[in-house]
């Protein structure tokens, strides 16, 4: 029987707080300090890595459910979306 474990749960918290992480951004960044920002900033590339990693671990599991697996997954690629998006934007159209 399949079962979802704590790898699954943690890709879902890592996929949410990424998503969260980046569309707070700007806001965080206008109210604290450059130390903080920094902080906050490499929050953003390790979640990717640790949300990849442990999709994989996931997916190659026999005995984990994949259903929060994917859901988290495809929450995690929204946030890769909004990223590529404001990195093509701000490469293409700032002055």
């Amino acid at each position: 029987m399949k079962r979802t474990t704590w790898r699954s749960y943690s890709i879902l918290i890592f996929s949410v707080l990424l998503t969260l992480n980046i569309l707070l951004l700007d806001f965080v960044s206008q109210y604290v300090n450059q130390f903080t920002l920094n902080l906050y900033g490499f929050f953003i590339p390790l979640s990717i890595i640790a949300i990849f990693f442990l999709a994989v671990i996931c997916f190659c599991s026999k005995t984990e459910s994949k259903v929060i697996s994917i859901i988290a997954s495809l929450i995690a690629l929204a946030g890769l979306a909004i990223i590529a998006f404001f990195m093509y934007f701000g490469a293409n159209f700032a002055n």
